[in-house]
């Protein structure tokens, strides 16, 4: 892969400064070769990153039925069930990140000093609807607010099937986890640190007797930029709890 990182200083007076720090990974991987013994349900493609999955080609949600429709090997598309195999993953989605980085900027002022930083990450990633442990209505199961937009009639169009107590939901639902329909856009930026400082001059450390003092205010998680559906785009999970939005403060003194 790539990889690039810059410094850079804006500004640099007396009483003031800006610097900037910027750094990209660009990750790239490609199979060359696969073992004559090769298990054929594997996820590897000759040529394509190993970092990647193989899937059933995903075409929405029938407005007729409110079944999820698929595209099976022989290009026939259909409210299918459970009757694919593995030859009808024709599709392929590099979960690997397409890059990632962080952005930094730190600026001082006389006795104060801010400093806050951005990660961002681009890559696919598993949906809110994919993480469904079983199908909505299936043994009473709940689910988000997102089935508020179900298909409920003919012709409704809509990215969400429809709700049924059917048993038969559940291969519906194993294929559409292993379908193209599975996985979105989970791109991101997040405001990770944010600091700002106030360091006690040396007139005000010799009234208080001290050898140095400082007052801070810091925040972990503060915002994040996302399309993504689901709990947070980093980890990808329902069942994990996001990072927490943390904010802390104190007085560092030194005797």
């Amino acid at each position: 892969g790539y990889e690039a990182s810059v410094t850079s200083n804006n500004i640099r007076k007396k009483d003031f400064s800006w610097t900037t720090r910027f750094n990209i990974t660009i990750p790239e991987s490609k199979l060359l070769r696969l073992p004559t013994q090769a298990n054929q349900n594997s996820n590897y493609v000759l040529g394509k990153p190993v970092t990647g999955i193989l899937l059933y080609k995903y075409n929405g949600i029938n407005p007729q039925t409110g079944y999820y429709s698929f595209t099976d090997g022989k290009g026939v598309t259909d409210d299918f069930t459970n009757i694919f195999t593995q030859k009808d993953k024709t599709e392929f989605i590099d979960l690997a990140p397409k890059y990632f980085g962080s952005l930094t900027n730190s600026f001082a002022y006389r006795q104060f000093a801010l400093d806050f930083s951005i990660n961002f990450t681009s890559r696919m990633g598993r949906n809110l609807l994919s993480n469904a442990l079983q199908p909505f209505g299936v043994f009473g199961a709940n689910g988000s607010t997102m089935w508020l937009d179900r298909w409920q009639q003919p012709g409704d169009q809509t990215d969400v099937p429809k709700v049924s107590t059917q048993f038969i939901n559940f291969n519906r639902q194993m294929l559409f986890k292993e379908s193209t329909g599975a996985y979105s856009d989970a791109t991101y930026a997040r405001l990770q640190n944010v600091s700002l400082r106030y360091s006690f001059n040396e007139s005000l450390n010799r009234t208080l007797h001290l050898k140095n003092g400082s007052i801070y205010l810091q925040g972990q998680n503060l915002l994040t930029l996302s399309k993504y559906d689901g709990l947070d785009p980093e980890n990808l999970s329902t069942t994990v709890i996001p990072p927490l939005r943390m904010i802390t403060a104190g007085i560092n003194l030194t005797l």
